[in-house]
């Protein structure tokens, strides 16, 4: 910055982690941090002279109060929000309807108008120090757009918060600031005000505003109790605030006064740690996206747990967590929000970051899905890794219903140069192909499995499982595959997002060894002969030999391994060994079993679930098939009445 330009700070306000925005002029500042759970990368207003500690009460004012008394050696001092920006660009930026959305705007309860911009890509360009330089121009204060206040300021704010504040605000001001009294009666009528406790001002100017605001607040938080208001209510300060800034700007109309177009940052991404020092990959880091909502939390837990369990500690883990709603409290764990579990089950590893991504109000979520409300969103989150992501060149994905039993590093270093894709085929599409299955929409028959293969040119031998993936994102993007998922959200597809993949990837996939994608459905009893009839002897053979060499494990289908505390599935034994040295094991506990966990452990069956029936069943359908099915209804009564055995043991 020239010596001839204006020293400029401005701070941007956060209160919980968000896409972080930080320059040589702009600021972020953690609000609250006296009171916080979690300390963000960036400072605090809990330092020197500050009201850290009643954030409760004055929201991002608290930032604007360190500011002033810690750090406003500037010519220009201003505030913004972690999701509220100036637009400092000399053009306007479009509105979701310029981009062919469904909303431009929207009309809270109580009147107040909020105008939603849609940020793209080269919105933090934007913000530098050259386009802030050139818009501030020698302006004294400079605010945000005024917005309406329907149907006056005083029954917008009457309408949502306490009515007695107003009057209250009034006789502090008619004590303490008599020259301003009858602005602000008439502000009261007015039917618009620069919202967000937004501004830009000169430092004198900045003083000044900010000594009479606090001034009238201290006495305010005395007068209005608010102590004993409810969480909301009692952030009357920061409330009242938005309309002190609009009569401080009344009161000094004879300023140069600017007003910027305010944005509404709607897709940016939640996370728990700075986001650009993170993806700082080398080739000890291996990536890993999982995609769930607050129920599956515990799944992806036992995950987790699973993966670093098995992990080189010289290896770095970086595992993104994309969920939505992620602020809210986790129904399973008495109010511990999915930031604190993750946090807490990082700490257990040092090689390990955990990146929480919220993708609540992601931009394609909102705009780009108009006409599949009988799939959930969350059915189609790994469909934005390639965008949510742009820095992470290569990832792994892994659904909610695996477990990992081997260094995923094997699996990550597959060298999948001009190819988009690594996976492993979807065997049972082998044993519908073979029977021509037919596929049915509504009760009405669509086209069979194998005219949908035809026709979407797909490959039998490498139509691929999405459940476990190598994702080569850097290919992925470069080619804009990502681009044509979009496009078919609006068709049906009988496997959903799995179709969607194979049809964009098609030749450039590279089949992995299916030990790196076991489903272990097919373990079941009967299911596994008539799985066996329908593949080559190679093919299933080769299933067999991942079985005794596991990497992942998958657990499709309505039946998981949690269901049910007595696995009977061979493969489930990998989940709850897992499981029991996770976060969440009670929780699992009392699913499986209808009584308190603290009173129950985990019965004999768990660590030796395989039974010498099962095993021998296993070696004749492996040597002796013809034998195998001979013996079929014999070994189904011995199997009964070993299960009633077994029961009654557990009901004793």
């Amino acid at each position: 910055m020239n010596t001839s330009e204006p020293k400029i700070k401005i701070f941007t306000s956060y209160f919980k982690p968000w896409d972080i925005i930080e320059n040589d002029i702009i600021t972020p500042i953690q609000c609250g941090r006296a009171t916080a759970d979690v300390k963000l990368p960036m400072i605090g207003d809990d330092t020197g002279d500050n009201i850290s500690d009643k954030n409760y009460m004055y929201s991002e004012l608290t930032a604007q109060y360190w500011a002033w008394k810690n750090d406003s050696d500037y010519d220009y001092i201003g505030f913004m929000h972690y999701r509220r920006h100036f637009n400092f660009s000399e053009d306007a930026l479009k509105t979701v309807d310029e981009y062919n959305g469904d909303i431009s705007s929207s009309l809270d309860d109580a009147g107040m108008v909020y105008h939603n911009y849609y940020i793209d890509d080269s919105y933090k360009e934007n913000i530098n120090m050259e386009n802030i330089t050139k818009c501030i121009d020698s302006a004294d204060i400079i605010v945000a757009n005024q917005e309406e206040t329907l149907p006056n300021v005083l029954k917008h704010y009457s309408s949502i918060h306490e009515s007695k504040d107003i009057s209250i605000i009034k006789k502090i001001i008619q004590d303490k600031y008599p020259e301003y009294y009858k602005e602000f009666s008439s502000l009261l009528k007015d039917e618009k005000i620069s919202p967000f406790n937004m501004f830009i001002m000169k430092k004198d100017l900045f003083n000044e505003y900010s000594d009479f605001l606090f001034t009238i607040l201290h006495e305010f938080e005395i007068v209005a109790d608010l102590d004993l208001r409810i969480e909301y209510q009692a952030r009357a300060c920061g409330y009242i605030g938005e309309r002190l800034l609009q009569l401080f700007i009344k009161h000094h109309d004879n300023k140069k006064i600017k007003y910027l177009q305010r944005t509404y940052i709607n897709n940016s991404l939640v996370m728990n740690y700075n986001y650009n020092e993170l993806i700082q990959n080398n080739n000890d880091t291996i990536n890993i996206a999982l995609c769930f909502n607050l129920n599956y939390l515990p799944h992806n837990c036992v995950i987790i747990k699973s993966i670093m369990d098995n992990a080189n500690p010289n290896d770095q883990y970086n595992i993104y967590c994309l969920t939505r709603n992620i602020d809210q409290d986790c129904q399973n764990n008495d109010a511990m929000s999915i930031l604190e579990i993750m946090i807490d089950l990082e700490k257990s590893f040092p090689n390990l970051k955990i990146i929480c991504l919220d993708i609540t109000n992601y931009k394609a979520l909102l705009f780009l899905m108009p006409d599949i409300t009988h799939y959930t969103v969350d059915t189609f989150s790994r469909l934005f890794i390639p965008d949510i992501l742009p820095n992470v060149e290569k990832i792994i994905y892994l659904d909610g219903d695996v477990i990992v039993c081997d260094n995923l590093k094997k699996m990550y270093d597959i060298d999948l140069t001009n190819l988009a894709v690594g996976a492993v085929p979807e065997l049972m599409m082998k044993v519908l192909l073979r029977h021509n299955h037919k596929i049915l929409l509504d009760g009405k028959l669509l086209y069979t499995v194998n005219k949908f293969f035809n026709k979407n040119k797909l490959n039998p031998d490498t139509y691929f499982n999405a459940g476990v993936l190598l994702l080569n994102l850097d290919y992925i993007r470069k080619n804009k595959i990502q681009h044509q998922w979009f496009k078919m959200l609006n068709k049906y597809h009988p496997f959903v997002d799995q179709d969607i993949l194979n049809i964009s990837f098609k030749d450039k996939i590279k089949i992995i060894d299916t030990r790196w994608n076991i489903w272990a459905g097919f373990m079941e009893e009967q299911k596994e002969i008539r799985f066996r009839k329908n593949l080559s002897v190679k093919v299933y053979r080769d299933w067999q030999n991942a079985i005794n060499k596991p990497g992942v494990i998958h657990y499709p289908g309505p039946r998981k391994p949690y269901d049910e505390l007595k696995p009977f599935r061979k493969l489930e034994i990998y989940w709850w060994e897992v499981a029991k040295t996770a976060p969440f094991y009670e929780h699992f506990l009392q699913r499986g079993m209808n009584f308190s966990a603290s009173n129950s452990n985990l019965p004999a069956e768990i660590h030796h679930p395989v039974s010498p029936l099962f095993s021998i069943k296993q070696y004749l359908l492996l040597n002796h098939p013809i034998l195998a099915t001979i013996l079929k209804l014999p070994y189904r009564m011995l199997r009964l009445i070993h299960h009633t055995i077994q029961y009654f043991k557990n009901f004793k």
